[in-house]
């Protein structure tokens, strides 16, 4: 597998700080999203100092990247991709046994390049591709690495790793846009960002709001609710730790952003060993249009205040250890982003728990 390795100039002028901290990093690149882009990334990065600089094919030959990092020397992985390619670095690294209790842990970083960037959003990665780079080398020479916790998804098939899994409204939007992405790839121009994230979530607010999958016998292990989000002992027992519950969607997240600066999970605490799980009640629109700015924000006590007495909009949120529950036919749901369920024939009992400190990222210092 030819993986471009690049190689750099040993004799440092200038920058020679941020040289000589990249050079324990690999850079991958994912330039689906953005060719020209990545290109011009690609020239900025190696500048910078990386020893060696893949980019990806195919999605396969992405993985296949991440495999030979993990035999590799390199402590750091770099990736330029969005939640989508952050996704399938954990999943690698997670289904090819990585511990990060061995001498020589790995360590994954990443730069802002694709249409979500949740992951950048929860953990202060800045816009500019200069102040990126300046994270990057002060995180590194700093040795600002964070522990985090993974959601683990169990649904009959191999497990799922990632930071945030999302069932309803949310599954039905994100499996909206994924077909409406397939299909201008199709036609040769493609319609990335915030806007196809917009168009899609318009779609299935339009045409899949009330044929969405409503959720029931949802059942929490070790849950203490979010007090902020129980507005009184009424409200308490409808999400009570085991209860029949008639749901628009359910998020459970490690971290907060999702998307585009889409604050889902406001609470979440990436290492605190606990699953953040936030179920959504909707009974009709127009709630979601009048509160429509509070709920991105994720701020939901503002939003039960004013449509919680009636029910009908209220976010409820629980700390717990597990979530299981078992829908009454086969339904899709996303983690990080990444639609999955789609092609299942027979519905599956999920279990969600919580791998704690699974990987290290590079993290902003505090």
């Amino acid at each position: 597998m030819d993986t471009s390795e690049i190689p750099v100039d040993c004799n440092f002028s200038t920058g020679d700080v941020m040289k000589e901290a990249f050079r324990s990093c690999m850079l991958l690149i994912n330039p689906v999203r953005n060719p020209h882009k990545a290109k011009r990334v690609k020239r900025a990065l190696q500048e910078s100092g990386f020893t060696r600089i893949v980019v990806s094919r195919s999605r396969d030959h992405f993985i296949e990247s991440v495999s030979v990092f993990l035999k590799s020397g390199f402590r750091y992985l770099v990736v330029w991709g969005g939640d989508g390619s952050i996704h399938d670095a954990v999943n690698t690294m997670m289904h090819e046994g990585y511990s990060r209790t061995r001498k020589n842990d790995k360590v994954l970083g990443f730069l802002r390049g694709g249409s979500g960037n949740g992951y950048h959003d929860s953990y202060g990665v800045p816009h500019s591709l200069f102040r990126q780079i300046r994270f990057l080398e002060q995180a590194i020479s700093q040795r600002s690495v964070q522990a985090v916790d993974l959601l683990k998804i169990d649904y009959g098939a191999d497990p799922i790793y990632g930071q945030l899994a999302g069932f309803g409204f949310d599954a039905a939007a994100a499996k909206r846009r994924k077909s409406a992405v397939e299909g201008q790839k199709e036609r040769g121009r493609v319609c990335w960002g915030l806007f196809q994230y917009f168009l899609s979530a318009v779609g299935a607010f339009i045409h899949d709001f009330s044929s969405v999958e409503r959720f029931s016998t949802v059942e929490l292990t070790g849950g203490k609710p979010i007090p902020e989000l129980l507005m009184n002992e009424e409200h308490g027992r409808i999400f009570a730790k085991k209860d029949t519950l008639n749901l628009s969607m359910i998020e459970i997240g490690k971290r907060q952003y999702y998307g585009n600066r889409f604050r889902i999970c406001p609470h979440a605490v990436c290492n605190d060993g606990k699953l953040w799980v936030y179920f959504f009640f909707v009974s009709w629109r127009m709630p979601v249009i009048r509160r429509l700015f509070s709920l991105w924000k994720g701020n939901y006590s503002r939003v039960n205040k004013k449509f919680g007495a009636s029910r009908s909009l209220f976010v409820g949120g629980y700390a717990a250890d597990t979530l299981r529950f078992a829908p009454e036919v086969p339904v899709p749901f996303h983690v990080d982003g990444e639609v999955y369920g789609e092609e299942e024939k027979e519905a599956s009992e999920f279990t969600i728990s919580v791998v704690p400190e699974a990987v290290l990222f590079l993290v902003a210092r505090r």
